[in-house]
């Protein structure tokens, strides 16, 4: 059961980044914290509609299962699989956001192009590698529905932010 607590978690985080990405570029003010912050704010909002799906897919195969108990159990030994992909590119991101942190402009552009640009780019193949190693690790079912729809799901997440337009209209309406 704490795999998939520590995959709702790793999903609030990649929410909250998609928030993120969703609004970099669209503001050429110099104080952004505020508008990045909403931004991030709302990828959480929209992860959590996305963990409700998730949850709701979850909650109808443990329904269904004759047994619950070993149902949790078969679908935490197939998370611990993706939890492996899944840290190890959480952590990349996050030694990233480490150096991002160094304030000069020179290494914060090249954290941007170099190392979070290509990591961005993967990211939807790292996704799907989660979700692959999950399954091939316990090939059964109800493991094949939860990873193949939380991995659909997730991978919306960033054109769901952009389908919305909050991002793009506050921007306008800051740079007005």
């Amino acid at each position: 059961m704490i795999e998939l607590a520590v995959l709702y978690l790793l999903g609030l985080l990649h929410a909250c980044l998609a928030g993120y990405r969703d609004a970099a570029g669209r503001n050429h003010l110099i104080s952004k914290t505020r508008y990045f912050r909403r931004a991030t704010i709302r990828g959480f909002l929209v992860g959590q509609l996305a963990a409700g799906v998730i949850l709701a897919t979850l909650v109808g195969l443990l329904s269904s299962s004759p047994n619950p108990e070993d149902l949790l159990a078969t679908l935490g030994h197939a998370g611990r699989g993706a939890i492996y992909v899944y840290l190890g590119y959480s952590s990349l991101v996050g030694l990233t956001f480490v150096l991002y942190a160094i304030p000069y402009v020179e290494v914060r552009s090249l954290c941007t192009v170099a190392i979070f640009g290509p990591l961005t780019l993967i990211l939807p193949f790292v996704m799907i590698a989660g979700a692959i190693v999950a399954i091939v690790r316990t090939p059964e079912f109800e493991v094949v529905t939860l990873f193949a729809v939380s991995a659909g799901v997730m991978l919306s997440l960033d054109k769901i932010l952009a389908a919305g337009g909050w991002s793009k209209r506050e921007a306008e309406r800051l740079m007005a």
